[in-house]
């Protein structure tokens, strides 16, 4: 249980921080230090998965991810 409360605090934070970002730093512009030479914030904006991947493919994505949901379920 403790795991799924640490999950759900960990999500809430992320989602928190991607909308500070996304409200307070102009698109592709602007790095805002958080520690300096450690830490820092940037908005870009990836239309990918991870890292890049499957960029412009997200109907593949989709496709994927979907065949990975019921083959789980």
């Amino acid at each position: 249980m403790i795991y799924a409360i640490a999950a759900v605090i960990v999500i809430i934070f992320d989602q928190l921080v991607k909308y500070l970002v996304t409200v307070n730093i102009p698109l592709n512009t602007g790095i805002v230090p958080v520690i300096p030479k450690v830490l820092s914030l940037v908005n870009i904006h990836n239309s990918g998965a991870a890292f890049g991947i499957l960029q412009n493919g997200r109907i593949l994505f989709i496709v994927i991810a979907f065949v990975f949901i019921v083959i789980v379920v």
